[in-house]
């Protein structure tokens, strides 16, 4: 709230009502905030990986839902990252009940939980290729080189993730601060925003462009 006072200029308002004036408009400010939880449900996810010649490929799987905000985008950029694959060379499967069930796509709950079931399992696959080659690291590998190194074609594995058993003794919120500018009709009551500015505080944020997206969703529809 602190950071969107200034950035909005709280302080050079005139509080008392109807002393901002422009034409046969009233000016008015409002400002709103809010939290919401965040938590992460249980979520299973396969992770495939097919390697040609000096190319790897990697497919995931799970049942977890698109509404429209960026789930194909975020867990694909969670397994390139986790994979060291480029983003072209990951294909992510969703929306189909008969893949590893996932949580659903409801009380934010879907980029945690999907998100971190698939980060897991990128892990795990690559822990598992390590112990597969026998060898030790001074340097932990990636999953993509393990495969081109030790020539495994074809390589999957699977992950059943789940919050920690500690998780319910901690809070976790993702945190909002709204500030308005209104426009009031004199004559008719015809309301306009003017100026509107949200100030959010949601974690790590997995993807800047669809999260903002979601932010002018949200502001829309308030």
């Amino acid at each position: 709230m602190q950071a969107g006072a200034k950035a909005f200029g709280w302080e050079k308002r005139k509080a008392e009502p109807r002393q901002n004036q422009q034409g046969n408009y009233l000016i008015g400010y409002g400002v709103s905030c809010g939290t919401y939880p965040a938590h992460q449900r249980p979520t299973s996810a396969v992770v495939k990986l097919k390697r040609t010649g000096k190319e790897v490929n990697a497919t995931i799987e799970l049942a977890a839902a698109d509404l429209g905000t960026g789930t194909y985008t975020i867990l694909t950029q969670t397994a390139a990252d986790a994979l060291d694959l480029p983003i072209q060379n990951v294909k992510v499967m969703i929306g189909d009940s008969d893949l590893p069930p996932a949580a659903g796509s409801v009380g934010s709950v879907g980029a945690a939980s999907y998100a971190n079931a698939v980060n897991d399992a990128c892990q795990k696959i690559t822990d598992e290729l390590i112990a597969k080659s026998g060898k030790q690291f001074f340097v932990r590998p990636t999953a993509s080189q393990l495969m081109i190194s030790e020539k495994v074609d074809n390589f999957q594995t699977r992950v059943d993730a789940k919050p920690l058993d500690s998780a319910e003794e901690y809070s976790a919120h993702s945190f909002n601060a709204n500030f308005a500018e209104v426009s009031v009709n004199r004559s008719t009551g015809m309301v306009r925003v003017s100026r509107f500015l949200a100030v959010t505080g949601a974690g790590k944020i997995l993807n800047p462009k669809t999260a903002r997206s979601q932010i002018i969703g949200g502001n829309i529809w308030e």
